[in-house]
């Protein structure tokens, strides 16, 4: 009896230390993919399986598979890169270089995308949490001041932001070797994009549209304006008004070059106010979704680094290499 009891606590510890072994392997399995991957998990899947869910053609739907298959490519890539050539030279910046491009394969689609998941527009609740907040529409207030140089100066300003910010990720990506520098910015500008997610269940358009039988008239704007419509309305996702991104991305774009560059925070500051102003003077956002885009992009700002040390700590008591955050 004693022998058959020592044997049933022998299987039951070698049980345990297998199963303890396939835990562990799992967990450093999926910790061996960087941060930055994750969120791009986050972004990518539930836009597929909301498409697949709420589309006619369900999971048919091109829509739904291009968001789903773009993962499965980019974490296949992402762990040959973590496991065979993490941290080297060339194969890092092209890393680094894959991901937005695989958020914007879906990102270019959203026009299409979000109306599939949700038929229902919300600027009238917008614009009556303006009215809540305000005695009048702002985008009505800031007609006084609409003619050819304001409209053309905010317009610049608003498309200001694009090149900017694009020159800015291109910087961080082939250009930066401060890796620390790297991983909080490059988690930071993928977690602002999760809040593309916002549109499939607030989409609105905009006061351009919406408010289109309040306002006295288009706006007096020249090529610079002309080239805002064409690029925000026709190219954009279209029902993106809530929340500001432009608002969101900026603040955050400027916080963190106050953090690492101080030099520069006046000129950023400065931008930053011409690009806010411009969402709402160029009628593309309700006052409300400037709020939630400045909410969020402060949020972002403070939430990364503890997210980023987070998940370091994590991968290091797993016995994962931590040293590089993306």
């Amino acid at each position: 009896m004693v022998d058959l009891t020592e044997r049933l606590e022998g299987g039951l510890l070698a049980l345990k230390r297998r199963t303890v072994g396939v835990t562990s392997g799992w967990q450093r399995w999926l910790l061996s993919y960087s941060l930055p991957d994750w969120i791009l998990v986050v972004y990518l899947v539930p836009i597929g399986v909301a498409v697949g869910l709420r589309s006619p053609r369900g999971w048919s739907d091109p829509l739904a598979m291009l968001p789903l298959f773009s993962i499965v490519i980019y974490m296949a890539w992402a762990r040959a890169y973590h496991s065979r050539w993490s941290g080297r030279g060339w194969v890092r910046t092209l890393y680094h270089a894959t991901g937005i491009p695989t958020l914007a394969l879906t990102y270019f689609h959203l026009r299409s995308i979000i109306p599939t998941v949700n038929a229902y527009e919300a600027d009238k609740a917008l614009a009556a949490a303006d009215l809540r907040l305000l005695p009048q529409y702002a985008s009505v207030s800031l007609e006084r001041f609409a003619n050819l140089f304001t409209v053309e100066w905010f317009s610049f300003f608003y498309q200001l932001y694009i090149y900017l910010g694009g020159l800015f990720l291109l910087a961080m990506v082939f250009l930066d070797r401060d890796r620390e520098r790297q991983g909080h910015f490059a988690a930071g500008v993928l977690l602002l994009m999760l809040g593309h997610l916002t549109y499939l269940f607030v989409p609105a358009r905009g006061p351009w549209h919406f408010l289109e039988h309040v306002h006295a008239g288009p706006l007096p704007g020249g090529p610079i304006f002309r080239h805002v419509m064409a690029t925000q309305i026709h190219a954009g996702p279209g029902l993106d008004a809530f929340p500001s991104l432009h608002t969101a991305i900026t603040l955050y774009l400027v916080l963190f070059a106050h953090h690492y560059w101080p030099r520069v925070r006046w000129a950023g500051y400065f931008i930053a106010s011409q690009v806010i102003i411009a969402t709402v003077f160029l009628r593309f956002h309700y006052v409300v979704d400037v709020i939630a885009g400045f909410a969020f992009g402060l949020l972002v700002f403070s939430v990364t680094p503890n997210l980023v040390a987070w998940y370091r700590r994590i991968r290091m008591a797993a016995g994962v290499d931590a040293s590089d955050p993306w």
